[in-house]
């Protein structure tokens, strides 16, 4: 073998050393044939619920392609041997579900009613109709562990989308009524509140809204306390970015939002602004966000697009893995510790991406802290009360005198034996 030839073989072997070490695939542990737009971990269970969907064959003919429609049932997927656990008809097509996990209970809402199920008994307990003179027509939930509630967005509407009253409908999960309705404005136009997060470090409720008035998009997020279910900030987002339902970063105490233009949002839950914005995608194509969810284990984000799925580490606010797969729902699995994701290829199924393949997070620095004094410390030794700090002065002020007076004993001494001896 000539020297080109060898040289061109190294060449090309260091190119597939170097791309195999970059493209590390992540591991799909196992694949369920089970589709879903909508899916939430019930840890108690070990199940994924959902609302399965049929191939729609006029669609598949037309178009020579898979179309998946959903049914008005909710089903539990057992995430050990993807066994069915429960299949339980609600009134009409699923558009919110969220799990109770004090209780037990999933919450479905097909947009006229909340149904309540149990995970012991696989039954339906309760039915809520979140109508009020405010809002109704429940869209979208989140469940808040702190208050043991639930927090929807609801509306009303005159026909013909004329007007719309837009607000957040809270229910008490113990009485399984409703005990408050936060009103978000009356629009003339086409209004939409597009997702909820739920901070549990501050009690607070993120709602993304985007408002089409007068021919100007308007966009901007609500945050909600649930201490007084009351709007304690509102942040702009200006009239080009479009916001959908986000996550909570457990680990940093950030809410991450992702938009339009293939960029995410980061907001500080303490000064309720916007303090990072991560570019995950450059093409315009099939990358639009359309899932995201939050991995606590390795602290990272998954986005999911209608092309591929973006690993996002909270540390480095960059992407740090790209999944070739199209995501259309994410959910967390704590049991399985895995990352749940619908791949609407054929056959429509849920792939399960193993955390041990995901690369482990960088340590986070520990900043050295900077004592300050209290009003019940001094100044100089803030370790010691006032009463300790007044003995040590005391003490040394004694040791003072103790050590003057020896000195000068001393000298005394030392002159009179100079005297003596002259």
């Amino acid at each position: 073998m000539d020297k080109k030839k060898l040289l061109g073989l190294i060449l090309a072997l260091l190119v597939l050393s170097a791309s195999a070490s970059t493209v590390r695939a992540v591991e799909v542990v196992k694949t369920v044939p089970f589709g879903s737009l909508l899916m939430v971990y019930d840890s108690y269970k070990g199940a994924i619920w959902g609302n399965p969907e049929y191939l729609s064959g006029y669609w598949g003919v037309m178009n020579n392609l898979p179309s998946y429609s959903p049914t008005n049932t909710v089903v539990a997927i057992s995430d050990n041997d993807s066994s069915v656990l429960a299949n339980i008809t609600v009134g009409g097509t699923p558009t919110a579900i969220v799990y109770d996990s004090a209780l037990h209970e999933v919450y479905v809402t097909d947009k006229h009613t909340i149904w309540v199920i149990s995970d012991d008994s696989n039954s339906v307990v309760a039915t809520i109709k979140p109508n009020t003179t405010l809002c109704g027509n429940p869209s979208s939930m989140v469940y808040d562990s702190g208050k043991e509630e639930i927090f929807a967005i609801t509306y009303n509407y005159t026909p013909g989308y004329t007007n719309r009253t837009y607000g957040v409908t809270v229910i008490s999960c113990n009485t399984k009524q409703v005990v408050a309705s936060i009103p978000l404005g009356n629009y003339p136009e086409v209004q939409d509140l597009t997702g909820l997060v739920y901070d549990s470090a501050n009690g607070e409720i993120y709602v993304s809204c985007w408002n089409y008035n007068q021919k100007e998009y308007e966009n901007y997020i609500f945050v909600i306390s649930d201490s007084n279910n009351s709007i304690v900030a509102t942040i702009p987002l200006g009239n080009s970015t479009f916001v959908g339902p986000g996550a909570y970063d457990s680990a940093t105490g950030e809410i991450y939002l992702p938009t339009n233009n293939r960029t995410v949002l980061v907001i500080s839950d303490k000064t309720h602004t916007i303090t990072d914005s991560i570019h995950y995608a450059n093409s315009p194509d099939f990358r639009e966000f359309i899932s995201i969810a939050y991995d606590p284990v390795k602290s990272v984000l998954f986005i999911g697009t209608l092309d591929k799925t973006y690993i996002i580490s909270d540390r480095t606010k960059s992407v740090i893995e790209t999944i070739p797969m199209y995501a259309q729902s994410i959910v967390y699995d704590s049991g399985q510790n895995a990352m749940l994701l619908l791949n609407n290829a054929v056959p429509n199924s849920i792939k399960f991406i193993s955390d041990a393949s995901l690369p482990d997070p960088p340590p986070t620095p520990t900043p050295t802290p900077t004592p300050s004094p209290s009003g019940n410390q001094n100044p100089v030794f803030l370790g010691l009360g006032w009463l300790q700090f007044a003995i040590l002065v005391v003490m040394g002020i004694i040791a003072v005198a103790v050590g003057v007076a020896a000195f000068r004993f001393l000298s005394k001494r030392r002159g009179a034996e100079q005297t003596e001896q002259e």
